[in-house]
């Protein structure tokens, strides 16, 4: 999907399972999924902000409709992706 200012990325709309589920392996099915209908989100940044998502947005904003995941954002520590809620703008940035 292309994004105001000719960006890219995956608007990723979580199922009711998605939302709900936290078995061990329920993360990894998941991201599965997205990478079967989005081959091309296997960047290190898209997988880090859906697992930021998968974790910490569903607890934070559980009806958020999609979790956007975006090719250009950079990959930050942990602490630096949650104080961004996800979506970092630059390496170091909040």
């Amino acid at each position: 999907m292309v994004r105001a200012g000719g960006r890219v990325g995956v608007d990723d709309h979580p199922t009711g399972a998605g939302r709900t589920s936290w078995g061990v392996d329920d993360e990894a099915v998941a991201w599965s999924e997205v990478v079967a209908l989005a081959p091309d989100a296997t960047t290190p940044g898209m997988r880090q902000q859906f697992a930021c998502h998968w974790v910490f947005a569903r607890l934070a904003d559980p009806d958020k409709p999609t979790w956007d995941l975006e090719p250009w954002r950079p990959v930050v520590s942990d602490v630096e992706m949650i104080a961004a809620r996800c979506d970092p703008t630059t390496a170091g940035s909040e």
